[in-house]
């Protein structure tokens, strides 16, 4: 694979940047980049595509979308694993497990649907001690064993003599966290507030990828990117016609014996080879044209989780055109290994957002936690210049 080098002209060893950005951040530079980043998924196993309705599915399949990879809608329903979570009182927990665990027992048998319990930080419960907050149960399964096993639980818990039970899903991501287009949908940033975020990909200190934690399809992404491997390692995958490759074009190819879903950013038809962006992500990189796969209408399902965003209100330092490496490596040492926050303030003309970041660290002379600037520390360092934009409303 070649990377990209997006306006960084000062060749500068790789390993310098990934010595300073622990967590394997994918840094562009001109020289082949770090790994992407593979965090924690925090003990979970749920699947890699949101549960819906089968009249939903039925809705979707039936939209006439070319990007299926010709496997019909039976298949998909019938062997794709989908993960449903519903709160439920902490005190109906122990009626749910039943004695000695033989309800869940029971509903394992019936409906081959896998049920957990977890706390309301998705930590698996490792004691028996009452938790007065409600506890997450998850159901993983197909669709069909998902609903039956739904149904059971109904059962178990009418609905007149438990009515604080209400089975509502809350693993969906909420629209406000989502962004529709013809390719498919992304998360985007929360309006009007600042909100955590994990940087998952540096194209230079002014432009950037990342993850927003609370968006509640990011558990998913590991899942997903299991399905995919199955799928394409075990099953004759139909390659991207030359004809249909074009900017915009949502696919799959394979690096470092893993799947990623990715769009196409520029096509060289001289040399047969495409630059494309990782949709969950971030950063660019190009690969040979015959290299790309048609993706699976499924694997659509969930949001692209990367999230593009420009730095605000700062550009390059005085008399360069271009971000130098300097002040890619001041960017990286003030982000890495830090609790980041950011705010959209505006976005650009097609519509990416415009971000301030903020990072909580330690003042060693105070003793105390603060809150640091970052756009303000790249310009006071001499790494970057402050500009007054004229964005429009975020």
């Amino acid at each position: 694979m070649t990377e990209t080098s997006k306006g960084l002209q000062s060749p500068a060893p790789t390993e310098d940047l990934n010595d300073l950005f622990n967590s394997k951040v994918r840094v562009s530079s001109p020289s082949t980049s770090s790994e992407l980043s593979e965090k924690a998924s925090k003990n979970r196993t749920d699947s890699g595509c949101s549960y819906e309705t089968s009249e939903e599915i039925k809705k979707t399949n039936g939209s006439g979308n070319s990007t299926d990879s010709g496997h019909g809608s039976t298949e998909l329903e019938e062997g794709m694993i989908y993960s449903y979570h519903f709160k439920i009182p902490s005190h109906l927990c122990g009626l749910l497990i039943g004695v000695k665990g033989v309800f869940v027992r029971q509903i394992r048998t019936l409906t081959k649907c896998e049920i957990t319990l977890v706390g309301s930080n998705y930590e698996v419960r490792k004691n028996k001690k009452v938790d007065p907050e409600p506890q997450i149960c998850i159901l993983e399964g197909t669709r069909a064993s998902i609903e039956r096993c739904l149904e059971l639980i109904q059962e178990k818990f009418p609905a007149d003599q438990y009515p604080e039970f209400t089975l509502e899903q809350i693993n969906r991501p909420t629209p406000e966290l989502l962004q529709h287009d013809e390719t498919g949908v992304s998360v985007v940033l929360p309006k009007g507030r600042t909100t955590k975020i994990i940087i998952t990909a540096i194209e230079s200190p002014g432009h950037f990828f990342v993850h927003i934690p609370e968006n509640p399809s990011l558990i998913h992404l590991q899942r997903l990117e299991d399905c995919m491997y199955n799928v394409y390692e075990h099953l004759s995958a139909p390659k991207v016609p030359e004809d249909v490759i074009d900017v915009g074009l949502v696919c799959v190819a394979k690096f470092e014996d893993k799947y990623y879903r990715l769009q196409i950013s520029a096509h060289d038809t001289e040399n047969n080879s495409c630059e494309f962006k990782y949709l969950d992500y971030g950063g660019y990189d190009t690969t040979d044209a015959s290299e790309l796969l048609q993706i699976r209408q499924d694997f659509l399902n969930l949001p692209f989780q990367a999230v593009e965003c420009y730095l605000s209100n700062v550009i390059p330092p005085s008399n360069c055109s271009e971000w130098p490496m300097e002040s890619l490596h001041c960017f990286v040492d003030l982000v890495s290994d830090q609790n980041v926050s950011c705010r959209e303030i505006g976005s650009t003309e097609d519509s990416t957002p415009l971000v301030q970041l903020y990072i909580s660290a330690m003042n060693e002379d105070k003793g105390e936690q603060e809150t640091r600037f970052v756009n303000k520390e790249l310009v006071e360092q001499g790494f970057g210049q402050w500009v007054e934009h004229s964005v429009s409303s975020a």
